[in-house]
């Protein structure tokens, strides 16, 4: 099969820009009022449309009933078109999908009165979609539930918790979901990863990368940090020596951030990453040896139970980290800060006096202003419940080229195509035979600078075009 993809530009970013204020500042032109007026949110979604979704523990959104999940407006008032109106639990990890809908994960027993076990997916206006059953779900433990969700290209869905039996079936920590929710049975993790793994993110080669509180994952002794191929097997390439700890002990990863080059972003509740000491934040190689040349000093401190809870890349390859800390390599930084792409602090990203509370999920948008949610009510000595948004760097507002190039894993018998684009970038990629009609493939909001895509459509064909395209 040869198939030639049309590299088209005029990709425009579509979010206003920011006001001249400084960057980490906080957005007042983002105001949802209360905001969530009790709990924790957990996770941030940014739909194709640019709505947000967020997800937690909380029944309450600017003086709105919503039960642990909420959409909000991109002028950030609440979606009225949007509720779900009874949840049995609460939510962690929200993941908005290309065709609209939204999968959740958590640990909850029904959705809108319908039976669901810690993961879901609904329609766009809140209401559960009955053609995704995942059976009876995560098993095994009385706390078993769902921990993070990674899309993959074909519509299968990595989900990862804190389970040994999943829909009856014996799977430890990670499984992979079929489009319909039922297990996919040629995803085998052996003998898998047992415990709390709130982190998770796919690496350019399409690799599983999975952060968490841990000491053994299928059947090796790894700290807080495992990477497995995209089968499921181990990944005997990823050797940490043994990875995050406390002094000697074993330490957590709660965030992962996987940069373009191969490298890993880590931070949690460690003090030593493979015997080497790094305080709360560090960078592996693509081998899992640490990557010496991210330097951050004393690393993240403050008082007991400080952590990074959160991270996320720009596209400048600065990183957004958050949680629950005061000071970075000293200088003083409430839970919120920026580095550089070598470990040292970003000084030009300034926060102020930073959050109140603890910081739980961040997400870089394109034109660089940063979304952020937890369980704070304060940002910079301002009212602000529980999520915020915070003034980026200063750019211009015009079109901004992405790249379309074959993957290397195209083969005779899948298409596999590489977008190279913006972090929180909003892309249509549409496909034609002749240059004139064209059709959409897929919808999507870019949580990387690059993804790929398989378009199975293309199987069997000569040629065929590609294009994408973004909202002005």
């Amino acid at each position: 099969m040869a198939l030639a993809p049309l590299l088209l530009f005029g990709i425009a970013e579509w979010l206003a820009p920011s006001t001249l204020a400084s960057p980490g500042s906080l957005d007042l032109t983002f105001d949802p009022g209360s905001g969530v007026t009790d709990g924790t949110v957990y996770s941030i979604a940014v739909q194709w449309d640019g709505k947000f979704l967020f997800g937690g523990f909380f029944s309450s959104v600017n003086g709105n009933h919503r039960s642990g999940i909420a959409r909000l407006e991109t002028n950030s008032r609440v979606d009225e078109s949007f509720s779900v109106s009874e949840l049995g639990g609460h939510l962690h990890p929200v993941l908005a999908l290309p065709d609209g809908k939204i999968l959740i994960g958590g640990e909850f027993d029904r959705v809108n009165a319908v039976s669901r076990i810690d993961v879901a997916r609904l329609n766009w206006d809140g209401s559960v979609d009955t053609t995704f059953n995942a059976g009876t779900g995560p098993a095994g433990n009385a706390q078993a539930h769902v921990d993070a969700l990674a899309l993959l290209s074909e519509g299968k869905v990595i989900v990862t918790g804190d389970f040994s039996l999943f829909n009856q079936e014996s799977r430890a920590g990670v499984v992979r979901l079929l489009p319909s929710g039922r297990l996919d049975p040629t995803f085998d993790a052996g003998q898998g990863v047992l415990g709390h793994l709130p982190a998770l993110a796919l690496d350019r080669d399409g690799r599983i990368v999975i952060g968490g509180n841990f000491t053994n994952a299928q059947g090796e002794v790894r700290y807080g940090i495992t990477r497995l191929n995209s089968d499921g097997s181990r990944d005997p390439t990823f050797q940490p020596s043994p990875g995050a700890q406390r002094g000697t002990a074993r330490g957590s990863v709660n965030a992962l951030a996987a940069q373009p080059d191969g490298k890993l972003i880590i931070g949690g509740d460690f003090t030593h990453v493979n015997g080497v000491p790094c305080n709360r934040i560090a960078r592996l190689n693509s081998d899992g040896s640490l990557d010496a040349s991210f330097f951050i000093g004393s690393g993240v401190e403050g008082t007991l139970g400080a952590s990074v809870d959160a991270l996320a890349l720009q596209n400048d390859g600065k990183i957004l980290l958050g949680g629950s800390f005061a000071m970075i390599n000293g200088s003083p930084r409430g839970g919120l800060a920026r580095l550089n792409r070598d470990g040292s602090l970003d000084t030009t990203f300034a926060p102020g006096s930073g959050v109140n509370d603890r910081i739980k999920v961040m997400k870089a948008l394109p034109q660089g202003q940063v979304l952020l949610a937890g369980s704070f009510t304060k940002v910079n000595d301002t009212l602000r419940g529980r999520i915020a948004r915070l003034q980026g760097d200063h750019r211009p507002s015009k079109p901004s080229p992405v790249r379309l190039t074959p993957d290397s894993g195209t083969s005779a018998d899948q298409f596999r195509l590489r977008i190279t684009g913006n972090v929180g970038g909003s892309y249509t990629v549409e496909t034609s035979g002749d240059l004139r009609v064209w059709r959409t493939v897929t919808n999507f909001v870019s949580a990387d600078p690059e993804t790929v895509l398989l378009d199975s459509g293309a199987t069997g064909l000569s040629q065929r075009f590609y294009r994408v395209l973004t909202p002005f």
